[in-house]
């Protein structure tokens, strides 16, 4: 297993200054040391965690990468792609918010998802995102016009055992799978510290029995963590929440 680390908050586009400071902390509580470190601008990241990435996923390896905001996924999944075969990869995102906004150079944390899919590195047929709770209209027409699968975030107190049924038909029908989780899945009772809270998430639990749920089918190759901003956290509810989720993904990656 590789663990890439991110010392980037550019792709937050100013909304979550801070992330960068999560996977040294992070790391650091579980004992563990990153393989490979990014630091610097956006654009020379994602170029360099793209070309690294490949080189471990061409070899079959597990990849996990801890950030840092969400626009870490753009270049590892691309990699990802590559390396399984677009209509082999499968993304599977925990998240409030549907990252498909318009492109906005270079690809951030609010439209790599669409991004991807324009770029031909994912196709939406392979694609669920659970938990969505807030976006803008524009992105509510391209979910529509792609038909991506979509598991709304009131879903998770109103009809949980509901989102378990859709997710294993999702995984049931998936080959190679990357995992991507944002804190901000989590309610904001928890997940506070973040730029973008919101209302109506998963509980602590819920996201580790889903965690769970994806990491036993075997089928996950590679996964990050991110959005967790630790200068925005109190009494370190954000940072203990944050250690029992990489716990599980890294804990069920060994077995």
């Amino acid at each position: 297993m590789r663990v890439f680390s991110f010392k980037i908050h550019e792709g937050s586009l100013g909304y979550n200054n801070g992330t960068e400071k999560a996977p040294e902390k992070i790391l650091e509580k579980l004992n563990l040391r990153s393989s490979k470190e990014f630091d610097g601008s956006l654009d020379r990241i994602q170029k360099e965690s793209y070309l690294e990435a490949k080189k471990i996923l061409n070899k079959e390896e597990f990849l996990f990468s801890v950030g840092g905001d969400h626009s870490i996924t753009y270049p590892l999944f691309k990699a990802f792609s590559e390396a399984y075969g677009r209509d082999y990869s499968h993304l599977i995102i925990l998240d409030a918010h549907a990252d498909c906004w318009e492109f906005i150079k270079p690809v951030a944390h609010e439209d790599y998802v669409k991004v991807l899919i324009d770029e031909k590195y994912l196709n939406p047929e392979n694609l669920l995102e659970i938990g969505i709770r807030h976006t803008w209209k524009a992105e509510e027409k391209f979910l529509e016009k792609k038909k991506i699968k979509v598991i709304r975030g009131k879903d998770m107190k109103s009809d949980f055992q509901g989102v378990l049924k859709q997710l294993r038909e999702f995984l049931e029908a998936s080959e190679n799978i990357y995992l991507s989780v944002d804190f901000d899945f989590m309610d904001k009772e928890i997940a506070f510290a973040t730029g973008w809270p919101e209302t109506q998430g998963a509980s602590l639990e819920q996201t580790l029995e889903i965690i769970d749920l994806i990491m036993n089918t075997k089928k996950v190759k590679a996964a990050d963590y991110v959005e967790y901003n630790p200068t925005l956290d109190k009494n370190d509810v954000g940072l203990n929440a944050s250690l029992k989720i990489v716990n599980k993904i890294l804990t069920k990656a060994k077995t």
